[in-house]
């Protein structure tokens, strides 16, 4: 059964692969925060930074996505800890893959 959090967190990658960076903007909270995967966690505009580069360097950016769970333990029931991987469509092509 997919929550509405869950959802949420799939139209937001689909958004990020479009490119549409004030899109995206709207569908982050202002608690946004990107904790895995960077040396330091990134807030809501951080991560919008980081965003914008990696999307100028790879542009075919897209997500797979190996895990979603809410994390029911905690006090915020919209929390949701995403697994994610990001790829390249060209050179999963040129690698024949």
């Amino acid at each position: 059964m997919q929550t509405r959090a869950i959802a949420v967190v799939r139209g937001l990658l689909q958004v990020i692969e479009t490119g549409n960076l004030d899109e995206v903007k709207h569908h982050l909270s202002g608690d946004f925060i990107l904790g895995l995967g960077t040396r330091h966690p990134l807030n809501k505009y951080q991560f919008l930074h980081l965003l914008a580069a990696v999307k100028r360097s790879v542009s075919d950016l897209a997500f797979s996505i190996l895990a979603l769970h809410e994390d029911h333990q905690s006090a915020q029931s919209d929390r949701v800890h995403a697994e994610v991987q990001a790829i390249s469509l060209s050179r999963l092509i040129r690698q024949g893959i």
